[in-house]
């Protein structure tokens, strides 16, 4: 590449010293949201006891509004990974250039990338500015000479990336995100694993940022709806709300499910609610689980076909 992002750093490194947007400016336009997403968000813990499963994600950037000049590094908990990296291409993506001088043909020119006018895009498993993995940057081709990048599909993603969830990964919430840090590195140079220009303008802190998280969900027990491993009469109280709730029609987000059944793997929740297995969880799952609860209280041995 002509440009290592090492040299990059080292060009950029006296980042406060350059000038903001306006307030007025700032106030008028929609900030750009840097936001990640995948094709799908959780998995079972059974899903990963042999092989691995692999998630393709990717960034996009809402509301966007130029960009000359960015460094930014993606960052994921312990122990997913992230792989195969490279801005989001269209090869049948062809720009005109010209005409032909002798043959009075058209003239056009590939151009691979999502934005019409580039300079630099390297994507790279490692930084070598701060030793780290995963980090990206892209330029446009007036890179510090204050000319704008455009955007040519916006509903595209800015980059596609791989997240791998490796076999025996325990269940569990993990993030995949955008990393903020700063410091200093080894050779006393400042640095920032997100920065963002446009024109002469740091525009990285008027971004929103939108991680992304993938859930590890233990596979379902018969109701145990609160995934604690006992059947109780609060796994029978759960169920009757989120019964309750549906019966009213309305339409819970993933938060207040958590809320409602006392876990964030309200995927496996609703499986071990409903203890009938017919599809549906009603006021009978939540009887038959107190039940269930009462007869082992009683030092039975229960059964669930008694209660269902």
């Amino acid at each position: 590449m002509k440009h290592s992002l090492k040299a990059i750093a080292l060009c950029c490194c006296p980042l406060t010293v350059c000038t903001s947007l306006p307030a007025s400016a700032a106030e008028e336009r929609t900030p750009m949201t840097f936001r990640i997403t995948a094709e799908q968000s959780y998995l079972r813990e059974s899903e990963l006891k042999q092989d691995a499963c692999v998630i393709h994600a990717g960034l996009y950037i809402d509301n966007y509004s130029g960009i000359t000049e960015m460094a930014m590094q993606l960052k994921s908990d312990e122990p997913l990974r992230i792989e195969n990296g490279d801005f989001t291409r269209d090869d049948s993506r062809q720009e005109f250039v010209g005409v032909d001088p002798v043959t009075k043909e058209k003239i056009y020119k590939d151009k691979p990338c999502f934005f019409t006018d580039y300079g630099l895009g390297e994507y790279t498993q490692h930084s070598e500015v701060t030793g780290e993995e995963n980090a990206v940057l892209w330029c446009s081709a007036g890179w510090m000479g204050g000319k704008p990048g455009e955007l040519y599909r916006p509903e595209s993603s800015f980059l596609s990336f791989d997240i791998v969830v490796p076999a025996g990964t325990k269940p569990g919430i993990y993030c995949c995100c955008l990393s903020t840090a700063s410091g200093v590195d080894s050779d006393g140079f400042n640095y920032r694993d997100l920065y963002v220009y446009n024109g002469s303008a740091d525009v990285t802190d008027s971004i929103v940022l939108k991680n992304f998280t993938i859930t590890v969900e233990p596979d379902a027990l018969r109701g145990d709806v609160n995934c604690d491993g006992e059947i109780s009469v609060d796994d029978a109280q759960s169920t009757l709300l989120y019964y309750t709730v549906m019966l009213s029609k309305k339409n819970p987000d993933d938060s207040a499910l958590a809320e409602i059944f006392g876990t964030p793997f309200i995927h496996t929740a609703q499986e071990a609610a409903d203890v009938s297995t017919n599809g549906e969880i009603s006021l009978d799952d939540a009887q038959s689980i107190l039940a269930y609860y009462t007869a082992k209280l009683a030092g039975k041995t229960p059964d669930w076909n008694q209660y269902i």
